[in-house]
């Protein structure tokens, strides 16, 4: 004969993470929020609209941290269910994976540092960890924080984007280590993914993410990576050698490798007698990934 069941404290969860991330659980159980002036509130909790029935606050707080993951993937999962039967994504879908860095919500820290010119500060939160992140407004390059890697669902005709999982990690990991965690658990939700767009940290160098999971991962291309020989530089043509003048066309892609075809017509070259009229280049980080940067696929994407 209780009084209030695990669905009403389910639905004051997400009245609270919609409305009201702000505050505090006592705050949210109190006659500002649920008193019976406040009918729209009661009714989507499922309170009564003529009794002063109330949540205790210690109710919701034990409510949400006996939530094992199990349960909270598994939430997740038919919330994405009714996401994907709404129609707000379109036909199609472009997913993409970034991340952010979360300070620590301490506002003062245990101690602050100078090493090396830089300015570093250190907070009593032990699951932390020091993180670099890009000159915003804080004058420190280095910051004591998370990372939380979130992969994203893109409508490429409108351009809408919806965050569906995030994964949090301390800072000091790099990004590509959670590029494979991020797609399998999607996948294991039942989320289909074909191509990922990122930015330089999240790479399938070695093919290994494609070979397990069948996802394509594309990058800007790094600046870093050296060109192969007989290659445009700002095309990214590529030719057979040093005196071909006929570019390539692309064949596809043989043992971490793509295959490149003589585009000459017959008798148009005067080396078709001693070339071989094929190459291999190895696939890169590059303009040579799984989807070549000079092809039209890669605009297509």
């Amino acid at each position: 004969m209780r009084g209030i069941f695990p669905g009403n404290l389910f639905r004051a969860e997400l009245l609270k993470a919609m409305r009201y991330p702000e505050i505090s659980y006592r705050k949210f159980c109190t006659e500002e929020y649920f008193g019976l002036d406040r009918k729209q509130n009661r009714v989507f909790i499922g309170l009564s609209l003529s009794k002063k029935e109330m949540i205790d606050h210690t109710q919701l707080c034990k409510f949400r941290s006996s939530f094992p993951f199990v349960k909270q993937v598994n939430l997740l999962v038919y919330i994405l269910h009714h996401f994907f039967q709404s129609g707000l994504l379109g036909g199609s879908t472009l997913h993409g994976i970034d991340s952010t860095a979360l300070a620590c919500d301490c506002k003062r820290p245990l101690v602050s540092l100078n090493i090396r010119g830089k300015k570093i500060r250190i907070y009593n939160d032990i699951d932390c960890n020091c993180g670099k992140r890009r000159n915003n407004r804080d004058k420190s390059v280095y910051v004591i924080c998370y990372r939380l890697h979130t992969l994203t669902a893109t409508d490429a005709k409108t351009g809408h984007s919806f965050p569906l999982v995030s994964l949090l990690a301390p800072a000091h990991h790099h990004d590509s280590h959670f590029l494979p965690f991020l797609v399998n658990l999607a996948q294991a939700m039942g989320i289909e993914l074909q191509i990922i767009t990122a930015d330089e940290a999240y790479h399938d160098k070695d093919g290994s993410l494609f070979e397990e999971t069948g996802v394509i991962v594309t990058t800007p291309p790094s600046s870093t990576v050296p060109l192969p020989e007989n290659t445009d530089t700002n095309t990214g043509a590529v030719f057979c050698n040093d005196e071909c003048s006929f570019p390539m066309f692309h064949v596809g892609i043989e043992d971490q490798k793509h295959e490149y075809k003589c585009s000459a017509a017959s008798g148009k070259c005067q080396f078709s007698g001693t070339c071989s009229q094929c190459r291999f280049v190895p696939l890169d980080g590059g303009l040579f990934q799984r989807i070549p940067h000079h092809t039209e696929q890669i605009e297509q994407a």
